[in-house]
C-alpha cells in the first residue's frame, strides 16, 4: 500500500491528510501496529519528495514528543536540505505553503457577480469581505443571484484553506520565535524572497519588528507599515541596507523595546508571540536564578559551553540574549 501511494499518489495533494492519518498512528502506544504504520507513513511521506510531503513533515518534526517519529521527520528534512545545498532552516522558509493568498496576503473567491475576499485581521483570523463591507470569520452562502457552481467550489476550496490555515500560522509562530531566540540573520535578498515577499508569511512578518545588524551590532530597526514599506520607530522611511536582517531581541532594543511595545499596542497590532517584554537576565541580578537553599542563590547542573573550544563559559560571558532565554525556560522548569 505505501509503495502505491509513492508511485501513483499525487504528491501535492496527498501529503495533508496522509500527514493526519500518520500523526495519529504514532500517537498509538509503543511497538503497536498501528505506530508501525505511523513510521512506514512518515517514510512514504519521505520518500514522496514534493515540498508539500515536506512540509507535512516539518509540522509532525516540530509537534511530536514520540522521539523515534521526530527523529525520522528531522532525518527526511536534514536529508532534503543537503541535496537542495540549504541549511535545515533555509529549506523550511521555502517549503511554507501559499494557501493560494496573493503578495498581499488575500484571496479572492469568485462568486460570480461578486467577489469575497479574504484577509487577516490583527489577531491573524480570517475575515471576509465584500469590497470595502467586512463579512465576518465565515465565507458567506450564497444567493439566488450568485453562481451555484462557483459558490460550491469556493465553498470548497475554503475547507481545505481553513483545515491548512491554523496548523501553519502555529508552525510558523514557532520557527519565528525560535529565530528571535537564537539570533538567525536572514540575507536582505532571501528576506524579502522567503518571508516579506511569501503571501502567507507577509501576515506574520508585519506584526513583528526587524532589525539589521553588522555582525553582532544591531545598526537599524524597522517594521512594514500599513503602506507595505520599512519604517523606523518615528515613523520615517527606513531605507535597507546590506546588512542581514534579524528578529531583534529586548536585549538587543535596551531602551527602546519598551518605545516598540508602545508602538505596537497604539496601532492595535497583536503579536502571535512576545517579542519585545521577554524577561532579560544579568549575571549579577539578585534572585536570577531558579533554584536555592534557605536563601542561598545558586545554580543547579547548569553550564553553558562555547561550541567552538568546547571549554566552559563564565555567566558574565554568555550573551544576553541566550542567558535571558535559558532561565526563562529554566524558570518554567524549576517552577
Amino acid at each position: 500500500m505505501f509503495d502505491a501511494l509513492v508511485w501513483f499518489g499525487d504528491a501535492e495533494r496527498l501529503p495533508l491528510p496522509l500527514g493526519e492519518v500518520v500523526q495519529e498512528w504514532l500517537r498509538s502506544p509503543k511497538a503497536s501496529a498501528s505506530r508501525r504504520y505511523g513510521e512506514r507513513g512518515l517514510k512514504t511521506l519521505r520518500r514522496m519528495g514534493s515540498d508539500a510531503a515536506l512540509h507535512a513533515i516539518q509540522g509532525m518534526a516540530q509537534r511530536f514528543a514520540y522521539k523515534g517519529g521526530h527523529n525520522i521527520a528531522l532525518a527526511a528534512l536534514r536529508t532534503e536540505a543537503i541535496a537542495r545545498h540549504l541549511t535545515l532552516e533555509q529549506l523550511e522558509d521555502r517549503l511554507v505553503p501559499t494557501c493560494g493568498l496573493s503578495a498581499g496576503g488575500t484571496r479572492v473567491f469568485d462568486y460570480g457577480p461578486r467577489q469575497i475576499t479574504l484577509g487577516f485581521d490583527g489577531n491573524l483570523e480570517p475575515v471576509f469581505r465584500e469590497e470595502q463591507t467586512r463579512l465576518g470569520s465565515r465565507l458567506p452562502r450564497g444567493r439566488n443571484s450568485d453562481d451555484d457552481a462557483l459558490v460550491e467550489r469556493s465553498r470548497t476550496e475554503w475547507k481545505t484553506v481553513q483545515k491548512q490555515l491554523g496548523k501553519l500560522l502555529q508552525i510558523q509562530r514557532r520557527r519565528l520565535e525560535q529565530a528571535l531566540v537564537t539570533a538567525r540573520r536572514w540575507p536582505v535578498d532571501e528576506w524579502r524572497e522567503h518571508l516579506f515577499g511569501h503571501p502567507l508569511l507577509t501576515v506574520v512578518v508585519r506584526r513583528l519588528a526587524w532589525a539589521q545588524y553588522d555582525g553582532a551590532e544591531l545598526v537599524g530597526t524597522f517594521r512594514i507599515d500599513e503602506t507595505g514599506d520599512p519604517a523606523d520607530l518615528e515613523d520615517d522611511p527606513y531605507t535597507l541596507s546590506a546588512h542581514p536582517i534579524g528578529l531583534p531581541h529586548p536585549a538587543d532594543l535596551g531602551d527602546t523595546a519598551l518605545a516598540w511595545a508602545e508602538m505596537f499596542g497604539d496601532y492595535e497590532v497583536i503579536q502571535r508571540f512576545d517579542q519585545f517584554t521577554r524577561p532579560l537576565r544579568e549575571p549579577q541580578a539578585p534572585g536570577m536564578y531558579p533554584w536555592g537553599d534557605d536563601g542561598e542563590q545558586r545554580i543547579v547542573g547548569v553550564e553553558f559551553l562555547d561550541l567552538g573550544s568546547g571549554s566552559q563559559m563564565r555567566l558574565a560571558d554568555v550573551p544576553a540574549r541566550v542567558l535571558s532565554e535559558c532561565w526563562s525556560d529554566a524558570d518554567a522548569v524549576g517552577g
